[in-house]
């Protein structure tokens, strides 16, 4: 495993009393600096960056060392061809810049070019594999949410449900996002972006104005993923500002705000939008110091998880990283922690990073219980 995959997450989470409270991520990358130099007093921030070099610091940060990598104008224009659509300039910008960067599976999920379909068609297809359920004399196919439009011709699904373009979906697919087909048809420059909000391809309503800010929600989940950062609960923000030098009425604004400071080389999110605060804290020394030993065993590394009998399906890993390890034969906890760094990281050719932080943030998550159900007896 090389130097820059290795990865500490310490977690601590607290949940505030007034759930308006807002929260703030900080990435604290440091790799290049000293601890002591103190002749970095006056700082070069600037606030309010692009989403272009928000990924660009993510993707050329030590945990990724990637460089941008996009999609084809070829592949952008086969997707808007094949569902007869434009999509936003900003949109297919980040798409050629960054579609194809890790970044963008680190938490949610892009949809590649060849990807991207409607929700019409989506829906389509759940009605053809449900066609004989709904078709039947069962009582229960009026309960299925998918019934109503099971009835109607599709010139009058807009009656029930509009059509969407989808781009990007949660971790374990139970949301969908994307742009209302509509908007994209009329010529809309920078339309709002919608979310699924019952598991289905039915409900949607707005989650953000526009591109910008939709994209800079995805990096902000992503960047809590990899882990290099922390919340904080409300009462310590306005400390940690001052500490850290921003200006506290440039970054805590309602919504998702960012700053850079190119000197000592740190990203920071403010976020407003969620309604508990959680301390997430992440060091590249932290984590050199507890996984430079690539074959210390997990058990090794998480021993209270030790004895604990728990089938694999029980963690709450992504589907992809479950079915790995079910098809390397590891089918219990147990199994898992037999396992060095090493042979954990081994297990994902595909996609070894992400899936190997998976597993890891989720023994961490699992650890973090089992202790407090040891401090409660």
């Amino acid at each position: 495993m090389e130097k820059n995959q290795k990865i500490i997450l310490y977690t601590q989470k607290f949940y505030s009393k007034d759930i308006s409270d807002p929260s703030v991520i900080v990435l604290n990358c440091l790799a290049n600096q000293r601890k002591n130099n103190k002749e970095l007093v006056i700082l070069s921030k600037k606030y309010d960056v692009s989403i272009y070099e928000i990924a660009d610091f993510l993707c050329n940060h030590n945990f990724l060392c990637e460089t941008p990598k996009g999609f084809s104008d070829v592949q952008i224009q086969e997707a808007e061809k094949r569902l007869n659509i434009t999509l936003p300039a900003s949109y297919k910008k980040y798409l050629s810049l960054y579609g194809q960067n890790s970044i963008n599976d680190k938490f949610n999920h892009i949809n590649a070019p060849a990807e991207i379909i409607c929700s019409y068609d989506m829906i389509d297809e759940i009605l053809e594999d449900d066609k004989e359920f709904l078709e039947s004399a069962s009582s229960e196919k009026e309960n299925n949410e998918y019934y109503p439009l099971f009835k109607l011709p599709k010139e009058q699904w807009h009656t029930v449900t509009e059509n969407y373009v989808l781009i990007w979906y949660e971790n374990q697919g139970c949301w969908n996002v994307g742009y209302l087909k509509q908007d994209l048809l009329n010529g809309v420059s920078d339309p709002p972006v919608y979310v699924s909000t019952q598991d289905d391809f039915i409900t949607f309503e707005k989650i953000c104005e526009n591109t910008e800010e939709f994209l800079t929600e995805m990096l902000f989940f992503a960047a809590w993923e990899i882990g290099f950062g922390c919340y904080q609960e409300h009462t310590s923000i306005i400390n940690f500002i001052q500490k850290e030098g921003l200006d506290q009425y440039k970054i805590c604004q309602k919504g998702t705000h960012t700053c850079i400071d190119t000197k000592n080389n740190k990203l920071y999110f403010y976020s407003s939008m969620h309604d508990s605060n959680e301390v997430l804290l992440v060091s590249e020394e932290e984590g050199e110091k507890k996984y430079m030993n690539d074959e210390e065993r997990l058990a090794d590394t998480f021993p209270v998880l030790v004895g604990l009998e728990l089938p694999v399906e029980e963690l709450d890993l992504e589907v992809v990283v479950r079915n790995t390890l079910l098809r390397s034969r590891i089918h219990t906890l147990l199994q898992l922690l037999q396992l060095s760094h090493a042979e954990l990281f081994q297990q994902f050719p595909n996609r070894q990073q992400s899936c190997y932080e998976d597993v890891l943030y989720q023994l961490n998550r699992l650890t973090e219980k089992t202790d407090v159900t040891a401090m409660e007896k």
